[in-house]
């Protein structure tokens, strides 16, 4: 059992790497030194070059939000990044927020960590946008765990955690010679630059194209005359040709590379287009890095000659779609196909796709049909001034109001339709009573699915259960862990089933209430009123093209609303 020394204890050898992570440990290894403005190095290595530190919440820190939160330490971020910079060029990082939660159910508190994706930073890089772009992913982890029903509740921020490596990214450099089989396809053009510019040799070789000695450099003009090279640094990194994009925007840029330089494969980049910049001067490039020289980028004159023999035993000609890479045998084929803009990646041999959530194929056992009829009644507005108060733009005029006047929802139950019902009002007071109702028939529903019916079996049911071979749910051979799967509402034997699949069979705990018109206005209303009967209730505003009412049965209390428009 491997022993931890700085915390003094053994080990599971299966928790090992999770002991390492744990704030138990980071604290009890922490080195204590400290940077400017209490920033802590929690753990190195390599000389610094895999540091991770740590900046602890005060105690007005800890009771604010985590945008405040975050807020209140920007500085120090700011600098601790700038540093890593100016001493590594390059670095990878991402964030770790730590939060203290609180679980109501058995008053325990635990802490959570919520974690960004890993980052590449240049010295060139735009703090601001990644200050709001990380900001904006915790905070967004952090009121999704909460609103999960999880059943924890956010008390206090405990601390930040940067982790900061040391990357050396992928450069084209100076020339390096083609390897033969490309060479003798004669469908790329390698110029023999001396510098490490070979990127930007390739790109004024594609606009500005030669028919004698294409390989010197002599026979172009200077790239600084053709091309927006600011901001860009040498040898030149993905990132940096996104630069260089946003500089020349009328160039686009494709990018392959080289397997076991034999196979040609990619896109390793390529650009964004959207729909108004198909105009761009599309470039296809390849790079060249076989680990024995340096990276080294070479301009594809002919795509179709590079590729064919990898993706057609065809002998003539083909056509590439320079946008999505389909290829075609015709021009003609190619002009006519309707471009998605999505490049198309083939699955590899032998790939499968399986269905794993098995719960997902029951039919929900309850679910609300409802409609509202409302009058139309006129706006109040005077022939010289048109009034645009409600309008929602300004070229739009409100000639009527909608009034909600009358309700009806019919209650359809999958299992058993001795539970079918339908309720209708009519009245001024129709959004209000339609809350009420739907409330109380939910609160009915919600006892009736959390009764455990005890299954039913007769003589035939009992001889399936025996004679069945697969089970019933996920169709795969049963074995000696098979149990009897029934229906909680009518006790219905419903098949043989592997006892972990009759486990995670559980019924949704969700009754769907649709609508049968899409009206804004009667979303809106409803939104109004439903605060005063549910004061817990959470409303969610989203597009589609019916209103979707989600009621969720939570096992104490039904409390949280949810309204999809």
């Amino acid at each position: 059992m491997p022993f931890c020394v700085p915390c003094s204890s053994s080990v599971d050898k299966n928790k090992w790497t999770g002991h390492l992570r744990s704030t138990a440990h980071k604290t009890t290894v922490c080195s204590n030194k400290l940077l400017n403005d209490g920033v802590e190095v929690v753990e190195s290595a390599f000389r610094m070059r895999i540091a991770t530190y740590r900046i602890s919440a005060t105690n007005d820190q800890s009771l604010a939000s985590v945008d405040a939160f975050m807020n209140s330490i920007r500085n120090k971020i700011k600098r601790l990044l700038d540093n890593s910079l100016t001493k590594h060029t390059c670095v990878k990082v991402n964030f770790e927020l730590f939060g203290l939660f609180l679980m109501f159910k058995d008053n325990s508190q635990s802490i959570k960590s919520f974690g960004t994706k890993n980052k590449i930073l240049y010295l060139s890089y735009d703090f601001e946008s990644l200050f709001c772009e990380v900001v904006n992913c915790l905070k967004k982890k952090f009121e999704e765990f909460q609103d999960r029903d999880s059943g924890w509740a956010f008390v206090s921020n405990s601390h930040l955690e940067i982790n900061i490596n040391k990357y050396q990214p992928l450069r084209g450099s100076s020339y390096v010679d083609l390897p033969k089989f490309i060479k003798n396809k004669k469908a790329c053009i390698n110029i023999q630059n001396n510098d490490q510019c070979c990127f930007l040799w390739c790109v004024t070789a594609a606009l500005h194209p030669s028919t004698k000695h294409p390989e010197r450099v002599s026979s172009y003009p200077n790239f600084r005359d053709v091309l927006n090279i600011s901001q860009i640094s040498f040898p030149v990194t993905f990132d940096d040709i996104r630069i260089f994009e946003k500089n020349n925007p009328m160039i686009s840029l494709t990018i392959f590379g080289l397997k076991n330089n034999k196979i040609v494969v990619g896109p390793l980049y390529k650009s964004k287009v959207s729909s108004n910049q198909k105009c761009r001067k599309n470039i296809n490039l390849l790079l060249i890095d076989d680990g024995s020289h340096p990276p080294h980028y070479v301009l594809i004159k002919d795509l179709s000659r590079l590729v064919r023999r990898q993706v057609t035993k065809h002998n003539s000609k083909i056509y590439f779609c320079e946008t999505c890479l389909l290829f075609f045998l015709t021009q003609e084929e190619l002009a006519n196909h309707l471009c998605t803009g999505i490049v198309t990646v083939l699955p590899e041999k032998g790939t499968v796709i399986k269905f794993k959530h098995f719960d997902r194929k029951q039919n929900v056992p309850f679910v609300i049909y409802a409609d509202f009829e409302s009058l139309l009644q006129p706006t109040e507005t005077s022939d010289s001034d048109t009034d645009t108060s409600d309008s929602l733009t300004p070229n739009t005029t409100t000639l009527h109001h909608h009034i909600p006047a009358a309700f009806g929802y019919h209650i359809v139950c999958n299992a058993d339709p001795s539970h079918n019902r339908y309720f209708s009002y009519r009245g001024t007071d129709c959004v209000d009573k339609f809350i009420e109702a739907i409330y109380k028939d939910v609160a009915k529903i919600y006892k009736i699915v959390n009764k455990n019916t005890p299954i039913i079996c007769n003589e035939n049911d009992d001889q399936n259960f025996l004679n069945a071979k697969r089970c019933h749910i996920c169709n795969h051979f049963l074995f000696s862990d098979r149990v009897r799967d029934h229906c909680h509402i009518t006790g219905r034997y419903r098949g043989a089933a592997h006892n972990i699949c009759n486990l995670q069979y559980k019924r949704p705990c969700f009754v769907p209430i649709f609508f049968t018109i899409c009206l804004v206005m009667i979303a809106i209303y409803l939104s109004k009123n439903w605060g005063r009967h549910l004061e817990t209730s959470k409303l969610y505003l989203k597009p589609k093209k019916t209103i979707f009412l989600l009621l969720n049965l939570s096992l104490s209390r039904m409390s949280i609303f949810s309204f999809v428009l």
